[in-house]
């Protein structure tokens, strides 16, 4: 009695040998004991994988590195030794008669530890041995690689071992000298930042008093010196006054001034300025009395110094204020240092009146304002006119003024090293002036550098860019500004919009590799995978705002991860696994299952060096292995689809790269052919007419007018066996000869390349017999029907027997193999002369078996589409 059996799904693809003895799993059911060049459709069915289209020889060891702009403009880049060439829609980009090219500092020791994220026009590049840098485009043939100019940041502060180093500058802007009081410089300092605190008092200028000028409020500092000793052997001292740099304007030789030492009994002296020598040291007439510290003093400016003014620094905060009785137009105006002149800001009026007027002219209209700059600015009260007067009844404390303050502050100045004299001295370039240049012990030098070493991870969150992992801080991160990807900087107050950072805190010290943008930020290291979110609060990562939190403990190898909907695909540490990664409501946390479980054979004693997912049209993740085997999985986790294939070719693939296109996905590959290295494109497999199906590797098409014979620009082929697809007829045993072969017929649409087949093997039978289960007993397959969809060029046949579980590896099959295999007939009512058609529709096969676990084989060598649905056999069960 017969059974008839039914397989309708090849969903699970190539199953390890080690679930061979496993016929309960559902997924043996769909399940493959071989599937070589076979693609695995999620619906079920397989297709014969379309060629691999010959694009140009690469120029050397590469890397593919995609490029998406949108769907009508994405680029594949080849980077290589200090180059990086440029492919868009399957073309090399040439300029003029030479591929288009841009130089780059990136040996090809170092292609494979870039790493890339991408805005825009935009694809910033980082390694941790190179300054980062960005690549943009400008069109086709004009991309620029230029610095990332990063600025304000980020910072790494220093250790015990040096923390009572200071640090001096010799001026506060253009191109300076840093002194440091211990050896702190090195030579890899060139080119990174470096920064120094200072502590900025409060510095308020004030307009009042006189109606012929304006009180300017000041500072000045009493000093105590020792000049000797007296002859009792006790020291002296002599006592003078300084005028910090701030305020020297003010100091005019003649002006007067009050002192307030407290030592009159109204607590002023008056006085005029005797002399103010460079070094700011300030005499006056008669003497004012010296208190050692800071002591406070006016200087009345009269009209006739050249304008009335009052200016400040500000370093953070400024207030401005008006009161008592005045009249006028007053500006305040800031100073562009970009324009170098200065601008009005704002502007205060105010009605005059006479002095001694009648108090019926009621009260001057006064302003009290204030705000912060975001950098060191000069500010200025400036009148155009501006008169103070005392009405009838009131008193000289009356008298209008202005009062404009900068705001005490913690000021950091930022520098670059362009030079390392000695370990106590470098030369910089101020980009934040300095306030003040006296050395201190806050100091701060940048995380970035070639001393402290260069991040090699970025991405991009919440309109931040962030880069992470240096050589001596490679658990640590940094996020931008939010909408400013090149400021680093944040202020004392760490306000929301500001950028942020953080260290990873483990057990083990395991290096950052990626950041993957899925909701929340997912940082992947060498040992873990961790969530940076806002935490329970939700909304927006700030510096306040910023949680952090391990997910798993395996581990991310240096492969960047790919994102598929709301999952992330990541190859374990290692490269023997390939995990998927996404959010579970349940837990509330990151999980994701192993997706090479069922295909473990295809990773032992492998790794993963490259990989890359093409959406459309099956949802495929092609993976290259270090042996050069091109493997893929299907991928669909809403079905549960995750099924393995191998894709043999004539060559080692060593790179793979997939940017979308309008109808499928474009898969780049670079293969070494013998010497060489191609750069080829893996064709589309929707095909109407056996004529357009291109099944050849390395190939390419010539398209003529009229039929000919000859097939030229073959050159990369030279001295190969080629095979070619002629009107929709397979030509096989053309060997190329000075770049070219000839045809046994002429033929208009060929296609020629390298051949490769396409090879599937089911598993042993398994189904249930009133005595039992069938595993490990003998069936014998009499007939098999295929039903198949566009389809030429298929054989099959019963599988040829091995010792014991043992797969044949291919690629191909044995010759043994072939003396079993049947091809399944092709024309049907075609006209004489007529190329056969593609046919969709069932066949049968009978088969000349014996006695065994009743598995088949489907072989498609040929340069010809092929596709299988189902397989339906007649098995006779051993008894």
């Amino acid at each position: 009695m017969s059974i008839r059996t039914l397989q309708t799904s090849f969903a699970s693809g190539e199953i390890s040998p080690a679930l061979f003895g496993r016929p309960d799993l559902a997924k043996y059911a769909a399940g493959l004991r071989r599937c070589e060049n076979f693609v695995i459709h999620p619906h079920g069915g397989i297709t014969k994988r379309a060629g691999m289209r010959f694009v140009a020889k690469a120029k050397g060891k590469c890397r593919l590195v995609e490029f998406e702009y949108s769907i009508d403009q994405t680029y594949v880049l080849e980077f290589g030794d200090r180059y990086v060439r440029f492919y868009r829609d399957g073309r090399q980009i040439q300029s003029g008669s030479e591929p288009y090219e841009v130089a780059t500092p990136y040996s090809a020791a170092d292609i494979d530890g870039l790493s890339f994220t991408q805005s825009a026009d935009v694809l910033y590049i980082v390694h941790k041995n190179h300054r980062p840098r960005e690549l943009y485009r400008v069109n086709d043939t004009n991309w620029v690689l230029a610095d990332f100019a990063f600025k304000n940041g980020p910072w790494r502060g220093h250790g015990a071992d040096i923390e009572a180093v200071a640090v001096g500058l010799s001026a506060k802007t253009g191109n300076i000298v840093l002194t440091a009081s211990a050896p702190l410089f090195k030579s890899g300092h060139v080119g990174g930042l470096f920064s120094v605190i200072h502590h900025v008092d409060e510095v308020s200028v004030k307009s009042s008093g006189d109606a012929g000028g304006a009180w300017a409020s000041a500072s000045i500092t009493g000093v105590q010196e020792e000049t000797g000793s007296s002859g009792e052997g006790g020291p002296t001292y002599s006592y003078y006054y300084t005028v910090p740099e701030a305020y020297r304007g003010y100091f005019a030789v003649g002006r007067r001034c009050r002192v307030y030492s407290a030592v009159s009994g109204d607590g002023y002296t008056d006085c005029s300025v005797s002399s103010l020598s460079e070094e700011g040291v300030v005499t006056f007439s008669p003497p004012a009395p010296v208190r050692v510290g800071a002591v406070d003093c006016s200087v009345f400016v009269p009209a006739s110094s050249g304008g009335r003014t009052l200016e400040v620094t500000a370093y953070k905060g400024w207030r401005l204020e008006s009161g008592g009785f005045w009249g006028g137009t007053v500006f305040l105006e800031y100073y562009d240092e970009d324009e170098s002149a200065w601008v009005k800001y704002k502007t205060y009026i105010s009605e005059s009146y006479a002095e001694g007027t009648s108090s019926s002219c009621g009260n001057a209209k006064n302003y009290s304002d204030q705000d912060v700059v975001d950098k060191p600015t000069r500010l200025r009260v400036r009148a155009a006119s501006f008169t103070t007067f005392v009405p009838e009844g009131n008193s000289e404390e009356d008298r209008g003024y202005f009062q404009l303050a900068a705001n005490a502050a913690e000021h950091r100045a930022v520098m670059k090293i362009t030079a390392v004299y000695s370990p106590t001295s470098a030369a910089a370039r101020v980009l934040t002036a300095a306030a003040a240049t006296k050395a201190t012990v806050n100091w701060e030098e940048g995380a970035w550098s070639d001393a402290q070493g260069w991040p090699s991870a970025a991405g991009f969150y919440q309109e931040r860019l962030i880069m992470g992992s240096t050589r001596e801080q490679p658990q640590s991160w940094w996020m931008s500004k939010t909408g400013d990807y090149y400021d680093f900087g944040a202020s004392f107050e760490a306000l929301d919009d500001e950028a942020l950072s953080g260290t990873l805190v483990s057990r083990k010290m395991f290096d950052l590799r990626y950041f993957v943008s899925l909701g929340d930020l997912l940082v992947m290291t060498s040992g873990g995978e961790w969530k940076l979110s806002s935490g329970a609060a939700g909304g927006a990562v700030t510096p306040s705002n910023v949680d952090v939190g391990l997910q798993g403990n395996r581990g991310c190898a240096a492969i960047e991860p790919i994102v598929v909907g709301n999952m992330i695909l990541f190859v374990q540490a290692r490269g023997l696994r390939i995990r998927d990664l996404g959010y579970e409501y349940a837990s509330d946390s990151y999980t994701g299952n192993d997706l090479t479980v069922l295909a473990r054979h295809l990773f032992e004693g492998r790794e993963i060096v490259d990989w890359a997912f093409a959406l459309e049209p099956d949802s495929m993740c092609w993976a290259v292995r270090d042996d050069g085997l091109l493997i893929g999985m299907t991928y669909i986790r809403e079905h549960e689809v995750v099924a393995w294939a191998r894709y043999p070719t004539d060559g080692v693939v060593e790179r793979v790269a997939s940017v979308i296109s309008r109808g499928s996905d474009l898969v780049y590959l670079c293969v070494r052919r013998g010497a060489e290295r191609f750069i080829e494109v893996m064709e589309p497999m929707e095909a109407s007419t056996a004529a357009e199906a291109f099944m050849v590797d390395a190939g390419i098409t010539r398209v003529s007018a009229s039929a000919q014979r000859e097939v030229s620009g073959l050159s990369h082929l030279n001295g190969r066996t080629v095979c070619a697809n002629a009107d929709g007829d397979a030509v096989e045993g053309l060997v190329v000869e000075d770049g070219r072969v000839m045809l046994p017929e002429a033929a208009r649409v060929v296609h020629v390349g390298l051949p490769y087949a396409a090879v599937a093997e089911t598993l042993d039978l398994s189904y249930q017999r009133r005595d039992g289960a069938q595993l490990t007993r003998k069936s014998r397959v009499a007939s098999v029907r295929v039903r198949v969809e566009r389809t030429r060029g298929l054989s099959a046949g019963a599988a040829a027997g091995g010792p014991g579980n043992a797969v044949y590896t291919g690629p191909g099959v044995s010759e043994a193999q072939k003396a079993l295999l049947f091809e399944v007939p092709e024309r049907s009512d075609e006209e004489s002369g007529e190329a056969t058609r593609l046919f969709s529709c069932d066949h049968e096969i009978f088969f000349d078996s014996s006695y065994d676990e009743g598995r088949m084989v489907l072989y498609a060598p040929h340069p010809l589409p092929c596709s299988v649905l189902a397989l339906t056999a007649d098995v006779a069960p051993a008894g």
